[in-house]
């Protein structure tokens, strides 16, 4: 739940970081960014994945969460059940949370371990800090797309949406995700390695789907891959990202819908 709410950070902060100006494109992730504290219940998943180019290289590094919650159950805790994947070189290990309101508990390799009082307290200061759009607004990730365009998104999840696509500022959006993917042997990238990385991208793009009729979020992702061909000393600096696809994905389907989870 602490990866969860650490990926729903950075996602609202890319949003509220791109309010304001004139657009139209500015204007509904404006008017997105606003309604995410609205979001009180839905089914939540959010994947980041680092998958390298070629089966030696070994399947994707990353995280997924998947499941229902809402965070106004009228008791000490968020009602959740939560799946989560860790994932490392194409091998998968699911925890899966669960939290009634009153009581949770973790299920993990067939067996079920009640929450700490730390765990507990974590999972409601987790479910406190999404449901407040103030705090997460001031997050600084403005730099991190260029250009948005508004179009026609079709349906998502059955609800009719508009798009929002945007070209990224690469080295600001890669050193966002590695901070949050935790990624073992990739350092951040700064200096003259800024530059050569924007010169290693091979494609990039940046998409949010929002309700046509109430402005909230059903989807956003973020691709970036990069190309084998990089120079030596950036390829140190990037490790095991040479020739690898960043993917980022949070998505809110049946937001505010209702939700129950059994002990």
């Amino acid at each position: 739940m602490r990866r969860a709410a650490c990926a729903a950070f950075l996602a609202v902060g890319l949003l509220a970081g791109c309010g304001g100006g004139g657009g139209s494109a500015k204007d509904v992730l404006a008017k997105t960014a606003a309604n995410l504290g609205k979001i009180r219940s839905g089914v939540l998943h959010v994947e980041l994945l680092v998958t390298p180019h070629g089966k030696r290289l070994g399947g994707p590094t990353g995280f997924r969460l998947d499941g229902p919650f809402s965070l106004s159950s009228g008791g000490p805790l968020p009602v959740a059940r939560i799946s989560y994947t860790q994932l490392a070189s194409g091998r998968s290990a699911t925890a899966t949370v669960v939290s009634t309101g009153k009581k949770g508990y973790v299920q993990s390799a067939g067996k079920t371990y009640a929450f700490t009082p730390a765990q507990a307290a974590q999972l409601h200061a987790a479910a406190g800090q999404l449901g407040s759009s103030g705090s997460v607004s001031r997050v600084v990730l403005d730099r991190w797309i260029r250009n948005p365009t508004l179009s026609d998104g079709g349906q998502v999840g059955g609800t009719d949406t508009d798009r929002v696509h945007a070209d990224l500022d690469v080295v600001q959006t890669v050193n966002g995700l590695l901070r949050l993917s935790r990624s073992a042997g990739v350092q951040q990238i700064s200096g003259a390695n800024a530059d050569r990385l924007s010169k290693a991208v091979r494609s990039s793009s940046f998409d949010l789907y929002t309700g046509k009729k109430d402005r909230l979020l059903r989807r956003t992702t973020i691709d970036v891959a990069f190309a084998f061909a990089v120079p030596a000393n950036l390829r140190r600096a990037l490790g095991s990202l040479v020739g690898a696809r960043i993917r980022f994905v949070l998505a809110v389907d049946r937001p505010n819908s209702p939700v129950h989870v059994a002990g």
